[in-house]
């Protein structure tokens, strides 16, 4: 049997609003770059692995967004054009990551997105 999951990246840009991309091409201002890690599946039930990188200019700017968006995450359920987001589970908790930049920070955080099909 086929299903017809929801495009999980696609959706959380309508989630976490104008600082999210699916495509990284700047790092000026303050910016959410989602992408997909994988996932799994059993029948109608699926969970995508979602890495979301911020970037802002300033350590305390990029966790602070970074936090930001956790909380927007855990308070699904979330409907979206794309399709419902059931559930989100934080796999690994934001934190820093080493960015080679002297006016830009960068936190990272991986997601668990759990979906039905449409």
């Amino acid at each position: 049997m086929s299903y017809d999951f929801p495009d999980v990246p696609a959706a959380l840009l309508e989630v976490i609003g104008e600082t999210a991309t699916l495509w990284l091409s700047s790092v000026d201002g303050t910016v959410n770059h989602i992408y997909s890690a994988g996932g799994s599946e059993s029948g109608p039930l699926r969970f995508d692995r979602i890495v979301i990188n911020t970037y802002a200019a300033g350590r305390d700017a990029a966790r602070d967004e970074s936090e930001r968006v956790r909380e927007l995450l855990l308070g699904a359920p979330h409907e979206t054009t794309e399709g419902l987001l059931d559930h989100v589970d934080v796999e690994v908790v934001p934190h820093d990551i080493l960015f080679q930049s002297d006016s830009v920070n960068q936190y990272q955080a991986i997601y668990r997105v759990h979906t039905r099909p449409s």
